[in-house]
């Protein structure tokens, strides 16, 4: 089995993780997420962890679910944490300042 897909992922409080139908939708405080994913996995729950496996050896499978693993991590980020930008600055002759946008 892939690494990618062999790692859980932690699912904090106050997430809801559903899926119906091959749709996940990921329910947190910043909002809700909700993606459309192929049955090529199996997914189920190891105490606080989500677990991602899939269905059948296929290459097409073993593909997709490498993808959705992770994808479905970010998705769990992304309703928790939120997005954020990060900037860095190396050099000598920039000027840089901070202001709030409209």
């Amino acid at each position: 089995m892939s690494r990618i897909v062999a790692k859980s992922f932690p699912v904090p409080k106050g997430v809801i993780l559903s899926q119906k139908a091959g749709q996940f939708s990921v329910k947190g405080p910043k909002g809700e997420l909700a993606k459309l994913l192929r049955p090529a996995s199996a997914s189920n729950w190891k105490g606080d962890k989500f677990v991602v496996s899939r269905v059948d050896d296929s290459r097409d499978n073993r593909a997709r679910t490498a993808w959705c693993a992770p994808h479905l991590a970010n998705m769990v980020k992304g309703v928790t944490d939120g997005w954020t930008r990060e900037l860095e600055i190396n050099g000598v002759g920039y000027r840089a300042e901070v202001r709030a946008t409209q």
